[in-house]
């Protein structure tokens, strides 16, 4: 652990000053900054900083053209965008299986909304086709633009109202409170946060499952039908 903590904070800026350095020696810098950030660790906080080291790491290997180490960085780290990458590089080496095996299991089950979106879209992407062009001329409204899309968006019928995301927001936060200021290891590290650090973290939810209530399947939920 003790060592991976100095790679952590070696791999911070991700640079090797490789001036006057041959190949050979400046592979073997950068493998030690990799090596001691092989293993995954026990502690969220730091299994997070880990791979996010990896994939800074990746990412400069990769423009600097050295595919196959960045893939092994990418390989093991386990945070967005590290699949991503990895398809990119193999759909540029024309491993076709590679590239559509990692997409699957990207769909199966995504770290992120953005990754998910990513892979759906991926092969069209790629095949390059002209995407649908749909010309529209919007005259401009005298009223405000949200007005004005309201107006259009209820033209044949419903009820709207233009809200700011405020209220929407802190909705949801008193709904969710529990979850929020759940009592989880590292989620609040000093006074003055207004938020756990984890709130954008792919295992948020799976951290507090084991401690939390969905209000929305209790009596909120017949409040709100």
């Amino acid at each position: 652990a003790e060592e991976a903590s100095r790679a952590l904070f070696s791999a911070r800026g991700t640079e090797v000053d490789d001036d006057g350095l041959e190949p050979d020696a400046r592979r073997e810098a950068v493998a030690a900054l990799v090596d001691p950030l092989w293993a995954p660790l026990g502690n969220r906080m730091l299994e997070r900083r880990r791979s996010r080291a990896l994939n800074r790491l990746g990412r400069n290997l990769e423009r600097e053209g050295d595919f196959d180490t960045a893939l092994a960085c990418y390989a093991r780290s386990g945070l967005a965008p590290a699949r991503e990458r990895r398809m990119r590089i193999l759909h540029r080496l024309g491993d076709r299986a590679g590239v559509e095996n990692l997409r699957a299991a990207i769909v199966e089950s995504p770290w992120s909304t953005l990754e998910a979106d990513f892979a759906a879209r991926f092969r069209t992407r790629f095949r390059r086709r002209p995407a649908p062009v749909v010309d529209q001329v919007l005259t401009t409204p005298a009223e405000r633009i949200e007005a004005h899309a309201l107006d259009q968006l209820t033209a044949d019928g419903g009820v709207g109202w233009h809200l700011e995301n405020h209220l929407p927001m802190g909705l949801f936060a008193l709904a969710y409170w529990s979850w929020l200021f759940a009592p989880i290891e590292g989620a609040f590290v000093n006074a003055f946060q207004t938020g756990p650090v984890d709130l954008y973290w792919p295992d948020f939810f799976s951290s507090r499952e084991a401690i939390c209530v969905d209000p929305l399947d209790g009596p909120l939920k017949t409040r709100l039908r």
